[in-house]
């Protein structure tokens, strides 16, 4: 079944894309809890989001998440320890600032990826939060014949966007 992503909110930018992902659209290597809803500020949600950064020599995609959880940080922290082990993720470094805030950077050897978890307990709502990015570097190598292949689409798709 092919999700209906309707109107979503797309920003364009001079390098790139950001675009507005639902949780089922969450990269699965990164696991989630079950538990895990966007985290809300002031008067909305955080807007989770996948952003693609065209660069010279690299395209970087990048997705970022703001959950909350009602888990402790001690529960939290389990978890990931053990499902990022579980697919492949090795960790790189591990912060325990204090009882209520910690974080987490893995690399997963076989793709580069990188994974940045920051978390924070929050005792008067009885809930973690955790703000959550993974970056890939895709590097570019163009089609030797890219030039005509784009000459040759670019004339339809405006006819069909004038239409």
């Amino acid at each position: 079944m092919v999700k209906n992503f309707g109107q979503r909110p797309i920003y364009r930018f001079h390098d790139g894309l950001r675009i507005e992902i639902d949780r089922d659209e969450w990269p699965s290597d990164v696991p989630l809890l079950a538990s895990a809803t966007v985290n809300v500020l002031g008067d909305g949600p955080f807007h989770n989001y996948w952003r693609i950064v065209f660069l010279p020599d690299m395209t970087v995609e990048i997705t970022a998440g703001w959950w909350s959880m009602p888990e402790s940080l001690d529960d939290v922290l389990k978890f990931y320890e053990v499902e990022m082990r579980k697919l492949g993720w090795e960790l790189q470094k591990n912060y325990r600032f204090s009882e209520r805030r910690a974080s987490l950077e893995y690399c997963h050897p076989e793709t580069q990826a990188k994974a940045s978890l920051s978390f924070q307990r929050w005792e008067t709502l009885n809930e973690t939060t955790a703000l959550i990015s993974r970056s890939l570097k895709h590097p570019y190598a163009p089609p030797v014949a890219e030039e005509e292949s784009v000459e040759e689409n670019v004339e339809p798709a405006l006819e069909e966007v004038e239409k």
